[in-house]
């Protein structure tokens, strides 16, 4: 989420940031449709700092999707 007491400059950055990342995302989802795609809003560039749980998890239903 945009931190409430960030400057408004700083906050309308991240919106853009988010908007754009989106229409990314959605571009790739479109291109491979078989392909699992996690959407992390506000993540930072260090995401498993960022969303340690998210990152384990998501990393964790992968590797359990492997043949065996």
């Amino acid at each position: 989420a945009i931190p409430q007491k960030a400057p408004e400059a700083q906050r309308a950055f991240i919106a853009r940031q988010n908007a754009a990342g989106k229409i990314q995302a959605d571009a790739f989802a479109a291109a491979h449709p078989n392909a699992r795609l996690v959407w992390l809003p506000d993540a930072a560039h260090t995401v498993w700092r960022s969303n340690r749980a998210a990152v384990i998890r998501e990393m964790t239903t992968f590797m359990d999707g492997l043949p065996r």
